[in-house]
């Protein structure tokens, strides 16, 4: 009975019948030559094209190799063109082979002509795949070299732009460089906007689907994706290369392109994802004024809305106190205390000017940032193998942001944000706000909103019902009564 061969096949960048020397046609066509030959019967060709054998993501786990080691049952001998089409890593060869060798079936690499059942074979093939390797570490550090030269230079390296920017011509050189896309950008920075304001990212995906806003992929927003979207250093204008940031010799991250934001907002972008990812905040309910702040006096549980078909909406407690007794319950018309509240906070703080925090340059300068690479280059040192190249510039990178890091800290601290007026007053800022920055411009100041129990049969909102406790030197400096110290 003829032995089964499979014929496994690879090619990294496939170049379809312009590639002659090494195309998935001419490595099949030796390969069934060679079966002919020796009167072996090919029961499958199995192909991995477009996939690179030293990947550190993939290596073993390549899709079509993969799909090899689940047939180790079905067949005899494994056939391929060359060996560095089966493996570029001494580990992985000799892992694939012993592995093939627990199910009995042999290997046979046509290109070197080695018999891989004897010792001599095995020897010979260890040698070879070294050389494999110390090729594949020189293709990677050439290429990470090239990505980071093309990265000082400020230039893209071709492919389509991330969405928000647009290659446009270089203004010192040759070449591209990434810009902002005039109009994709805006509709970026305004998600961005909107996450930190508190908006569910279905909220904005509905919006943006509804009103035909296009998106990276054409086929509409999903959730999924404005959240990669908002996860890419892109943003802060950093350049990524098989899902590493491109560094510099001092081992901080290059930032070629054209930021959207600066590092104080992604940070806070970050952390607001980081938030929702664990405390299931992308699936809140719509938003509404007074959202987060409304609590019933009886037991002191957070109000919520509540909404039925043809009546209006109302707000209601939470039904148990914090001992778990159950509450007599506080009900109150969410649209006349949302209107109350309003003109309470406008009567006070209208005609107050509105101030902001501004980051100023501390002397500690990028310490932050320092200490983000450093993190991440001892995570990828752990990737790479001892000794190759590209774990010789990782080395560097370490010690040049261990250096930077002490000289840091050693400068003494100062304040990085200080206060200023932004030139509106809170009248003016709430006449030109959406519901959720009015929201934000309530919690500024306003601590809690507490509800009491109410009389029945009466209509209206009974302001006496009404406790707001409002929080800040700047209530306490208006005259607001109830004021919640802070800090």
């Amino acid at each position: 009975m003829p032995l089964r061969a499979l014929i496994y096949v690879r090619l990294s960048s496939f170049a379809g019948e312009r590639d002659t020397s090494t195309s998935p046609e001419r490595q099949e066509e030796a390969c069934r030559n060679y079966a002919q030959a020796h009167g072996w019967t090919v029961v499958e060709v199995i192909s991995d094209l477009d996939v690179s054998g030293s990947d550190k993501g993939l290596r073993l786990d390549r899709p079509g190799l993969r799909k090899v080691r689940e047939r180790w049952a079905d067949v005899d001998v494994l056939l391929f063109a060359k060996l560095d089409r089966i493996a570029r890593n001494v580990a992985d060869w000799n892992n694939l082979r012993e592995e093939a060798e627990q199910h009995g079936v042999a290997l046979v690499s046509i290109g070197e002509s080695l018999d891989l059942t004897t010792p001599n074979g095995v020897f010979v093939a260890n040698v070879l795949q070294s050389f494999a390797q110390l090729e594949a570490a020189v293709i990677s550090s050439r290429t990470r070299e090239a990505v980071a030269y093309m990265a000082r230079e400020g230039r893209h390296r071709g492919g389509m732009p991330a969405f928000g920017w647009t290659a446009g011509p270089h203004p010192e050189q040759r070449g591209f460089r990434l810009v902002l896309h005039p109009e994709r950008s805006v509709v970026l920075r305004a998600i961005i906007e909107r996450v930190l304001a508190g908006e569910s990212t279905w909220n904005i995906v509905d919006d943006l689907n509804r009103r035909g806003v296009g998106s990276p992929e054409g086929k509409g927003w999903a959730p999924d994706t404005l959240r990669k979207l908002l996860r890419r250093p892109i943003l802060r204008g950093m350049q990524m290369h098989r899902r590493q940031l491109v560094r510099g010799d001092d081992g901080l991250p290059i930032r070629p392109h054209e930021p959207l934001v600066d590092d104080d907002t992604w940070h806070a972008l970050q952390a607001e994802l980081d938030r929702r990812s664990t405390t299931g905040g992308n699936n809140a309910s719509v938003p509404y004024l007074l959202r987060g702040l409304v609590v019933c006096d009886l037991c002191g549980v957070r109000m919520n809305r509540q909404s039925q078909a043809g009546k209006p909406s109302v707000m209601v407690c939470g039904r148990r106190s914090r001992t778990g007794e159950r509450c007599p319950g506080v009900a109150v018309g969410r649209l006349r205390l949302e209107s109350h509240v309003a003109e309470r906070f406008l009567a006070i703080f209208g005609d107050l000017p509105v101030t902001e925090e501004e980051s100023i340059e501390s002397p500690r300068g990028n310490l932050r940032e320092v200490e983000e690479a450093l993190a991440a280059v001892m995570q990828e040192m752990s990737t790479v193998e001892p000794g190759t190249n590209e774990d010789e510039v990782l080395q560097e990178q370490r010690k040049a942001l261990y250096r930077e890091r002490q000289r840091l800290r050693a400068v003494p601290s100062a304040p990085a944000v200080r206060i200023r007026q932004t030139g509106e007053t809170f009248a003016e800022v709430w006449e030109r706000s959406e519901l959720l920055e009015r929201n934000a411009l309530l919690m500024s100041q306003i601590a809690e909103v507490r509800i009491k129990k109410g009389s029945r049969g009466r209509h209206g909102l009974d302001p006496n019902r009404v406790v707001i406790r409002w929080k800040g030197v700047l209530a306490e400096a208006a005259g607001a009564e109830e004021v919640v110290p802070v800090g």
